[in-house]
């Protein structure tokens, strides 16, 4: 990389449709890639410090001065984000010795509201990857772990197939842009969920066996081969009785949107983030999630990169 030179990294962000905490376990998912993400623009000064700055739009919300030498951290707005980037610095330089020895100025912007959980981390993680040369996969697994998913999100053209096997991974390039992609809308439920949190309650008490990892694999390819509405809504119907009895909780439309005449799916975490709704219009989704005091209403035309 050239002195003065400014080179760019994209990465998307991600909805998980299918298997949540299952796909961790072997369950095949289906990953959709959206039109949200994070750009990296780095651009080397000669210096002997990485100037780093996240931004949210042209909003700065964590400002960081690492040293170029051993990597530490001279300055920071947040020391939980800073020791964070640092490990992903660190992690990233023991994967490829000759990272980061000449100055930087990087800057990472997001065009979606981090609390939204749609892959702050991952897309932070496959774009420095990408700066690095070094395998996402791996060093997500240094740092933040998890089931890669959101990393082949991140580098996706469309949706995708993920599915964990012994000690490799399936990614499957889908078509799937179903005929009532009208009908179908992602709501914000107002909080983020921490997926740690999240995994640490589905170890410690979720039940499921083999059968119950079948069943959600096959819920997935059904759903990429459904044409029908109606069909599309009874798997996905299935798939939340089916997680619901594993996690031992009530699902999402049965705990606050039990008059919804539709369906309501939770994505990732349940009890938070987004969650997919069937409906007959946007005009009727609007209308009554809005009576609910939920306002981030996004069809799936204007956020599914497909």
């Amino acid at each position: 990389m050239a002195a003065e030179e400014i080179h760019t990294f994209k990465s998307s962000g991600k909805f998980l449709i299918t298997a949540e905490y299952l796909i961790l376990k072997g369950a095949k998912g289906l990953a959709l890639p959206l039109k949200y993400g994070q750009i990296l623009s780095v651009k080397q000064n000669g210096s002997a410090f990485i100037t780093w700055s996240s931004h949210v739009f042209n909003n700065t919300w964590f400002e960081a001065v690492f040293h170029v030498k051993d990597l530490s951290i001279l300055s920071s707005n947040n020391d939980d984000v800073a020791n964070s980037l640092q490990k992903v610095f660190r992690e990233s330089r023991n994967l490829n010795p000759d990272f980061l020895h000449i100055g930087v100025e990087a800057t990472i912007t997001a065009d979606f509201n981090l609390a939204w959980g749609l892959g702050s981390s991952s897309t932070l993680i496959n774009n420095i990857a990408s700066w690095a040369q070094v395998d996402p996969y791996l060093l997500l697994e240094k740092t933040f772990g998890g089931s890669g998913y959101d990393i082949a999100c991140a580098g996706a053209k469309g949706p995708i197939t993920y599915q964990l096997q012994e000690e490799s991974r399936i990614v499957e390039d889908v078509s799937f842009h179903p005929p009532f992609h009208k009908n179908i809308f992602f709501v914000y439920l107002g909080k983020k969920m921490n997926s740690r949190t999240g995994m640490s309650y589905f170890k410690e008490k979720a039940e499921y066996n083999d059968r119950a990892l079948q069943e959600v694999s096959a819920i997935t390819e059904k759903l990429i081969a459904c044409k029908d509405l109606e069909q599309f809504e009874g798997l996905l119907n299935m798939h939340e009785a089916l997680l619901s009895a594993i996690l031992k909780m009530p699902t999402i439309q049965e705990s606050l949107f039990s008059n919804y005449p539709h369906t309501i799916k939770s994505m990732g975490a349940w009890g938070g983030d987004f969650v997919l709704v069937s409906g007959e219009s946007e005009e009727q989704v609007r209308k009554y999630f809005i009576s609910k005091g939920l306002e981030i209403i996004i069809p799936y035309k204007d956020i599914v990169l497909s």
